[in-house]
């Protein structure tokens, strides 16, 4: 069958995506940790030299090893003030645009493999070295708009499409008697690469900037929207709207900061309130079970946005736990700097000075001595104003010691350090750790902590979703597939169905909107027999993007199989308002109403999913330049709405010469109209 073939396709994809992602976390890790070590090193002294040929403007020293670019998240050219943290965030935003454009699954668009390898204070880029050059560049400007480039139709239909999906705004650069048309920020790369395939880099500044502040160094380069945020906005954004790609353009100009100023405004006034309310309402039980920093992104408020989002919050304990949060990574950052500068200092490769300045700093964080107060008071208060607006009340900023008057006694500690060592990656012994997370009174002296119970730095890796989607994906095949031959009752398949789960948890992490990971998550507990869970991750995948009608179609035959029969019809019928040309949605919603005794309609929908399929191969044949459903990566459907869109912003023409395939059958549609206006 063909359902048969594509999941057939599908799992041979992943596989291969799964393993090839695997090698290259495993050789961005190991050499990714013997470049920071060697960091400060003199270069005829590293193991891996850096390479010179290799161009680039803010991405510091390169390294290019074992088919892998490596270059250092460091603020080289004071792009944002000499301020390396902000160019770790930078590094951070360059990864979550990469992943934004690839989960938008546009067939023709490839992409680099990408980690970020944090280690002693460091963070590294890790890339897959691609088939381009600098003769390659056809799509934006690699120069600072010197040149623009927008040279070829493909590409640009296919830019116009992910700018559709992402809620990006179109928009001139350059200058006016020689601009080009983007649907992206300027600087993104498109590049033909020698094999003949549509590459794209450079992704740190996908989205758009929130409304600058006179007082923050180029914060329309650091400080942006969530994607999450920028898809469900009202109107799309222009992320150029800040820059000098567009700043020649009058009134146009004028307009994208209006835009950005309107969206800003929304976000104080709508959406973080929303969010606060939201939170102030959660009981312990719902507390346990959501990741705060998740929660945040899915309803796309940056962290930065933590201190606004605790002085709303009514709920003391969620306070708490924000401003745990909150001084969390105030501690982490002081503790790279600390190992940055020694290792600065030092210029060699020695680990041993560097753990004695990451105890030394956590005795001052944890520790009950006057020393520790001036250390609250002058290091930590004051990073929590910076970088965290409204984070602390007036009563708590004057309060002497500053700690105490956090409400971080002895007994809360243990949060604050479970947090910062997972934030800082930072591993003890079990004994140790056991002792600080278990026993309040552990904190009660001047130093708590030793060398000794520090066990090692680890490093820190952060990947693409795709890589453990993939992974989660072939694990829950084989759960599966142990299910189906042992049968239902077997340990084993359940044991490989929850680490897909988890591994689809890790994916949500980096990108908690994701439907697809949420459809996967869903289907991994329905196999296992939790059947409320499997409906939350199918309406939370709903949520994240109402327009998909492949949701709809997968969330309707999950509720016919678990005999929710009138719900499932909803949902059947929610697709096909979507795109009534789904012929698997047809054929399936068929077999839906022959099992309820309507086997005259379902003989209309079994006819036309033939005929749809009968089109759909008549499009995709030899000589047709539409674009088909499968992607080198994943598989994807791309609406029909949004090639007319993308078509019409192009200036090109859609062929209407096919009458619209399906229709929702009246009676139906009536039925449907009055289960949505009923109490469902």
């Amino acid at each position: 069958r063909k359902s048969d073939t594509i999941a057939n396709e599908r799992l041979r994809i992943y596989s291969e995506l799964s393993n090839l992602s695997q090698d290259f976390c495993t050789n961005a890790k190991t050499y990714g940790r013997i470049i920071i070590s060697e960091a400060e090193v003199p270069i005829h002294l590293k193991t891996i030299k850096p390479c010179d040929h290799i161009g680039g403007y803010a991405g510091g020293t390169k390294y290019l090893v074992s088919g892998i670019l490596f270059k250092f998240a460091v603020d080289s050219n004071n792009l944002y003030g000499g301020s390396d943290t902000i160019a770790s965030k930078v590094a951070g935003h360059e990864m979550r645009g990469l992943m934004a454009y690839l989960n938008v699954g546009i067939q023709g668009l490839h992409f680099p493999l990408m980690a970020l390898v944090d280690f002693m204070g460091f963070r590294l880029i890790a890339m897959s070295v691609l088939p381009i050059n600098d003769k390659t560049l056809i799509y934006g400007t690699s120069d600072g708009g010197k040149t623009i480039y927008n040279q070829n139709k493909k590409l640009d239909y296919l830019m116009h499409l992910a700018a559709l999906k992402l809620n990006i705004k179109p928009h001139r650069v350059g200058k006016p008697d020689s601009f080009k048309t983007l649907s992206s920020c300027a600087d993104l790369e498109g590049h033909y690469g020698t094999d003949d395939r549509l590459y794209l880099i450079d992704f740190s500044r996908v989205f758009p900037p929130v409304k600058t502040d006179p007082k923050i160094i180029n914060g329309h380069l650091h400080q942006y929207l969530r994607p999450e945020f920028c898809r469900l906005y009202s109107k799309p954004l222009c992320p150029d709207a800040y820059s000098g790609f567009v700043s020649d353009f009058g009134t146009e100009t004028t307009d994208h900061i209006k835009d950005i100023e309107e969206a800003t405004e929304h976000l104080h006034k709508r959406v973080i309130p929303a969010l606060a309310k939201e939170l102030t309402t959660l009981n312990e039980k719902s507390l346990k079970e959501i990741k705060l920093t998740n929660h945040f992104h899915s309803r796309g408020v940056n962290l930065r946005y933590l201190g606004l989002v605790r002085r709303q919050v009514t709920n003391q304990v969620v306070k708490f736990l924000l401003l745990i949060e909150m001084i969390s990574r105030v501690v982490k950052h002081i503790l790279r700097e600390k190992v940055r500068g020694t290792m600065r200092k030092l210029k060699q490769s020695l680990e041993q000075p560097c753990r004695e300045v990451i105890v030394s700093c956590l005795n001052l964080v944890f520790g009950s001595s006057h020393e520790c107060d001036v250390f609250w008071c002058n290091f930590i208060r004051p990073r929590l104003i910076s970088s965290f607006q409204g984070s602390l009340t007036d009563d708590e900023i004057c309060r002497s010691p500053f700690r105490n008057g956090l409400g971080l006694v002895e007994g809360q500690k243990h949060l604050l350090f479970k947090r910062l060592s997972k934030l800082s990656h930072l591993s003890f012994y079990p004994t140790s750790e056991h002792e600080f997370t278990h026993n309040p009174r552990s904190f009660e002296c001047a130093q708590p902590f030793d060398e000794t119970d520090l066990e090692a730095m680890d490093v820190g890796l952060r990947y693409l979703n795709i890589m453990t989607l993939a992974q989660g994906y072939v694990l829950k095949h084989k759960g599966i597939m142990r299910d189906v031959t042992v049968g239902s009752s077997d340990e084993n398949a359940k044991r490989v169905l929850r680490l897909a789960i988890e591994k689809f948890d890790d994916a949500l992490t980096s990108s908690p909107a994701d439907k697809r990971t949420l459809r996967e998550m869903a289907d991994a507990a329905h196999h296992l027999g939790e059947i409320e869970k499997a409906i939350e991750y199918y309406r939370k995948a709903i949520e994240a993007d109402p327009s998909d009608p492949n949701t709809y179609f997968k969330y309707a035959v999950f509720l016919e199989e678990v005999e929710r029969f009138r719900e499932a019809e909803i949902n059947f019928l929610t697709a096909l308002e979507l795109n009534p040309n789904q012929d698997h949605c047809l054929q399936r919603y068929g077999y839906f109403l022959e099992q309820q005794g309507f086997v005259d309609m379902a003989e209309q929908l079994y006819f036309r999913a033939s005929r749809c399929r009968f089109q759909k191969k008549k499009k995709e044949s030899p000589g047709n330049s539409n674009i088909s459903s499968h992607s080198s990566v994943m598989i994807v459907v791309t609406e029909e709405k949004d090639h007319a869109k993308a078509a019409s912003a192009n200036g090109s023409k859609i062929d209407q010469s096919t009458p619209k395939i399906a229709e929702i059958p009246p009676g139906h549609k009536k039925i449907f109209t009055r289960w949505r206006s009923s109490d469902l």
